[in-house]
């Protein structure tokens, strides 16, 4: 598999559990059509992460991992697509941050 070098942290906090299972289904209904796209585009993987130990347990953490910053700004228009399907009607709060591989450790 090829090195990240870009990788992209997504936090996303919905308002319920209704919201946050709605995402679900509506990312699952159309998974088969988009992941192919964002490998095509330069995505190289894709972490969900679930996140329980806060007080709220309707957050997620998203982890992409991109070969270069043209490869994020190729899937951008792509996230844009799948993000007016997927969350349409949901009560989220979504933000990111971004940056170069500085060290990475495969043990």
């Amino acid at each position: 598999m090829m090195a990240a070098t870009l990788i992209n942290i997504t936090t996303q906090r919905f308002a319920s559990e209704a919201d946050m299972q709605l995402r679900d289904l509506r990312f699952a209904k159309h998974s088969d059509t988009y992941l192919p796209r964002l490998k095509k585009a330069g995505l190289i993987k894709w972490t969900v992460v679930r996140v329980w130990n806060t007080e709220t347990k309707t957050t997620y953490k998203h982890i992409f991992e991109y070969e270069n910053a043209e490869s994020f700004h190729n899937c951008a228009p792509i996230w844009k697509e799948m993000s007016e399907i997927v969350f349409a009607g949901i009560d989220v709060k979504i933000s990111a941050d971004r940056g170069i591989v500085a060290e990475e450790y495969i043990l």
